[in-house]
């Protein structure tokens, strides 16, 4: 028999609920018998999964390194603006909770039924992300698997704790790679106040050696509510990253839940749509000012709104090098008109591939922009093959076989829904036969997605009512799809017919707040809302909402 290893039932349920199941099924049978063992009684406290080619699940891709478990069990920091403080459990599981460190055993143990030819593995161990440079044997394991697995993506989100040269000189063997790094403040000392990092100075200094290497990494900064209400620090710290040419910069916007008591206790007066408004603008504002692409997460209102803009380009991309700008406006690639920012991303996708990997064949790739009222064409058909002599870092280094990250040739293209995902809504309608639909998305959402599907043609003859869901479950300024629960739903779409006295006899719900059991963070499955309210759900597919 192999050798057991044991988890928390409540880390796995979330992507194996039959897990659950059995959990449930064996507490029941313990209200009605004993277990033994030599004529004693023991505790059950746990048990065994046997037949384990039996648990396998389908990969999105035939990747092995992506779909691996965490590989630290442990944090270092207790950063204040730790999403993880106070959450419940099965939610995730508190920081302070210490999960055993993977180890290359633990790997080969998966490996064992991993099938890349039908895209199967065993389902993955859910546990809050923590810091990968708490497991001491890290660099082992990830050495391990670049000799395995020679040409997939490793990706490593840290704080930068561990950054430090000597590991940042064995970090160049696991090429291709790219490093998160949580920076938060280029300020050694308020660095150390936000995040509790006795160090500061190993993540700071880090990003000039990884700039050195010649390995991608991404710097990210966590708005912080206490010291930087005119983000004057959010400003330094960008333009710090900014100097050791990162891919890009990503900022979150301060959020808090009802389960961080530290926060309630305060009673913090945070209206979301005046401060997402504030550091959005700030953000919109000054990414003319800094050569790298500054991303927000969720997608900015301002991105929202953007049709065809050029919203950053990454340096020394082929973008880069042939002169596309911030604030381009893309007209026309080849012989499309484009209609937004994710048809011209479908189409220059195509040519991403092209650039990185056969580039005997010339393409035609002419791009008809619009700048500062002027008309500007590109043939970077043509130039493609002479930038692969050029110096192309962060976009492309050696050692590298892929742009890490979907900004194709170099352009961020933010766009807020494809004209595919407002088909299906109408396929939806349609196939249904509903003459009484109803959308919901979210608070931070509702506004633009609405005005979307005032101008889009396909709803002109369709009385598509929108309504917003508020996530009771989570509380504090959380207003996203992607952290609703069922019961969020159940609640908002009960008062929306008890106000309105009119029930629908469809709701579209966004995919984003479930997995692919179709089960919330709670493990709630969506089918309880069709249940429960008697009406079809049908579930759109989306990333984020």
């Amino acid at each position: 028999m192999e050798k057991s290893r044991y988890e928390l039932v409540s880390q796995v349920g979330l992507s194996e609920p039959r897990v659950l199941h059995l959990r449930n099924l064996i507490n029941i049978l313990l209200n009605y018998v004993d277990f033994e063992n030599e004529g004693k009684i023991v505790k059950v406290d746990g048990f065994s999964i046997k037949n384990m080619k039996e648990w396998l699940i389908n990969l999105p891709t035939s990747e092995f390194i992506p779909y691996m478990e965490s590989i630290s069990g442990e944090c270092s920091c207790r950063c204040k603006f730790c999403f993880e403080k106070g959450n419940p459990i099965p939610v995730s599981i508190p920081m302070q909770t210490v999960r055993k460190n993977i180890t290359i055993d633990d790997i080969k143990y998966r490996e064992k039924y991993y099938n890349p030819l039908e895209k199967k593995s065993l389902f993955s161990i859910c546990s809050a992300q923590k810091e990968i440079f708490c497991n001491g044997n890290v660099l082992e394991i990830y050495k391990y698997l670049r000799d395995r697995y020679p040409k997939e993506l490793i990706r490593m989100l840290t704080s930068g704790i561990g950054l430090n040269q000597r590991n940042i000189s064995e970090l160049e063997y696991l090429k291709p790679l790219i490093i998160s790094v949580s920076i938060n403040s280029s300020n050694l000392e308020k660095r150390k106040s936000i995040m509790k990092d006795n160090h500061p100075e190993i993540a700071l200094n880090s990003l000039k050696i990884l700039k050195d290497k010649k390995i991608i990494f991404v710097g990210t900064i966590v708005e912080n509510e206490e010291f930087d209400e005119e983000y004057l620090d959010i400003e330094k710290t960008i333009k710090y990253i900014a100097k050791y040419d990162p891919y890009y910069i990503k900022v979150y916007p301060f959020g808090y839940t009802k389960f961080y008591e530290e926060r309630e206790k305060r009673k913090i007066n945070y209206n979301y749509k005046i401060r997402y408004k504030k550091i959005f603008d700030f953000i919109y504002n000054i990414r003319t000012k800094i050569n790298v692409p500054i991303l927000m997460d969720p997608l900015m209102y301002k991105d929202l709104e953007i049709k065809n803009s050029i919203e950053g380009v990454v340096k020394n991309s082929p973008a880069y090098h042939i002169g596309f700008k911030i604030r381009d406006k893309i007209l026309k690639i080849n012989d499309n008109n484009i209609l937004s920012n994710f048809h011209a991303k479908h189409i220059l996708m195509k040519y991403e591939e092209y650039f990185f990997n056969d580039m005997k064949k010339y393409q035609e790739l002419k791009i008809l922009i619009e700048r500062e009222g002027n008309k500007i064409e590109f043939d970077l058909g043509k130039e493609l093959k002479k930038l692969r002599d050029k110096d192309m870092y962060p976009y492309f280094s050696e050692g590298y076989f892929q742009n890490p990250y979907e900004l194709p040739l170099g352009l961020y293209l933010p766009y807020p829904y494809s004209y595919s995902m407002l088909k299906n809504i109408y396929d939806f309608i349609v196939s249904n036969k509903s003459t009484a639909p109803l959308f919901i998305t979210s608070e931070l959402m509702y506004d633009v997605f609405k005005e979307t599907i005032e101008k889009t043609e396909y709803f002109n003859n369709i009385d598509l009512e929108i309504i917003k869901a508020k996530n009771y479950f989570w509380g504090g300024n959380i207003c996203i799809s992607d952290l609703m629960t069922v019961d969020d739903y159940i609640k908002t779409i009960r008062e929306h017919i008890k106000n309105t006295k009119k029930k629908p006899d469809l709701i579209i719900i966004p995919s984003s707040a479930f997995n692919v059991w179709k089960k919330d963070l709670k493990g709630e499955s969506i089918f309880r809302l069709e249940y429960q309210l008697g009406i079809k759900i049908e579930i759109l597919k989306v990333n984020a909402f």
